[in-house]
């Protein structure tokens, strides 16, 4: 684990990898939690509406990070960006984007603990920007 926090790396691919992991499975853990907490909330209200909704959201939202995850995954790692240097930049971007909208947009109102995930989330990002540069991605 100490090595996924260092500067340099051997293997830019590799520690995407190590941390995209790291990401899904906070992001599912995360979203478990929230759902936990927010379905005994409304359920001591009894707001069946509102319950219905989160659960929509819930699944939704744990489709959508797995698939972003998995589908990043595999451009990134398997096909090596799929575009070369512009296929890093352009997946840069949209973890950029998928990250940092709630900041972005002020809509970070649900839980400072999602924080957590900007962690993961930098260490994908510095892996981009290292593969993007032309560093080693040995698989």
């Amino acid at each position: 684990m100490g090595a996924m926090f260092q500067v340099r790396q051997s293997n830019w691919l590799g520690h995407f990898q190590a941390w995209n992991v790291l990401y899904c499975i906070l992001n599912i853990v995360l979203s478990i939690i929230f759902f936990v907490l927010q379905f005994v909330s409304l359920a001591l209200d009894a707001a069946l509406k509102a319950i219905v909704h989160l659960i929509i959201d819930s699944v939704v939202g744990l489709v959508v990070g797995f698939l972003l995850c998995h589908v990043g995954w595999f451009c990134v790692v398997k096909n090596r960006g799929c575009c070369g240097k512009i296929g890093y930049l352009a997946w840069g971007i949209i973890y950029f984007l998928f990250v940092f909208w709630p900041v972005l947009v002020g809509t970070l109102n649900t839980s400072a603990i999602c924080l957590i995930l900007l962690v993961p989330a930098c260490g994908m990002l510095w892996s981009l920007f290292n593969l993007f540069q032309g560093g080693g991605g040995s698989s």
